[in-house]
């Protein structure tokens, strides 16, 4: 057995750390490598920020597409609520005149009363 084999795991640890680091420092390949694996993890960084730069624009645009349908849907209960309203207005003046018009025949007292008690019904 090699003294590499008996030692404490420690130390065959830093005995392979220095094994490699003196073969990316003295070796012509391995600066090659290192210089070659350096391009590309500049590549990737690239490539990182302009994805996230992309996708901050996808959100962008669908935030803004959430955006504009939840105004359109706002809009249109805005303008169904304005209409709801003009027909419960016609609709409550066209009851309290059929039951004035029908009170008033009888008697204009009754009329009166009859209408009171039409309008609490609404």
């Amino acid at each position: 057995m090699t003294l590499v084999h008996d030692e404490a795991p420690a130390v065959r640890l830093q005995a392979a750390r220095a094994l490699v680091s003196s073969l990316l420092v003295g070796h012509p390949e391995a600066r090659s490598l290192l210089s070659e694996a350096s391009h590309w993890r500049g590549l990737a960084a690239h490539s990182a920020a302009v994805a996230a730069t992309a996708s901050r624009a996808a959100d962008l645009a669908r935030t803004r597409r959430h955006w504009r349908r939840a105004v359109r849907h706002r809009d249109t209960a805005a303008a169904t609520a304005r209409a709801d309203a003009g027909t419960a207005a016609v609709t409550r003046e066209s009851w309290l005149g059929l039951v004035r018009t029908t009170a008033a025949e009888e008697d204009e007292h009754l009329a009166r009363e009859a209408t009171a008690v039409a309008a609490g019904m609404i």
